[in-house]
């Protein structure tokens, strides 16, 4: 399915009736029912991985949507958003030291970034970056209510923390 037009034919509505009939020109018998076949014979969590999300944006290039955390602090929930080239776990949040930290999971062989938005008051403006313990470099852009925290990582597995410097 990822290789080829498992419909056949020139045009929707010769694959529309492959699908249906399978008497399109150029494609061969039943080239959907292969498929089918194929991903029935596989166990449920491998067919779901198969046709999840993960696969829909490294087969089809789909962008990742957002990922919306509430985090809370001093009794309160703040929301924080995380967009990202990679699969991202969900964040916590020490309020004595203003630091928030979530591991992204990517492959290994691509650079991952992030974008990361902040409400000003959980934990101020300004920030420091590091992935994996060390040091790096984040863009950031505030106005009077977020700030958005942008930094590239190397792929696989990382570990971000982002410090919050300054009383938000």
């Amino acid at each position: 399915m990822f290789a080829s037009d498992a419909g056949g034919g020139k045009n929707s509505l010769e694959r529309w009736q492959n699908y249906t009939s399978k008497i399109s020109d150029n494609a061969p018998p039943d080239s959907v029912g292969r498929w089918v076949h194929l991903l029935s014979d596989l166990d449920s969590n491998a067919a779901k991985n198969i046709l999840g999300d993960n696969a829909r944006v490294l087969f089809l290039k789909k962008p990742r949507v957002a990922y919306n955390y509430k985090v809370t602090s001093n009794g309160q929930c703040y929301p924080v958003s995380i967009s990202s080239t990679s699969s991202v776990s969900a964040p916590t949040f020490n309020s004595s030291t203003h630091a928030i930290t979530f591991t992204v999971a990517g492959s290994t062989e691509t650079t991952g970034n992030a974008v990361i938005t902040i409400p000003t008051t959980l934990a101020g403006k300004n920030f420091t970056a590091s992935v994996d313990g060390q040091s790096v470099k984040p863009q950031s852009t505030s106005n009077s209510t977020s700030t958005a925290i942008s930094l590239e990582y190397a792929g696989g597995i990382k570990s971000i923390t982002l410090s919050g410097s300054g009383t938000p």
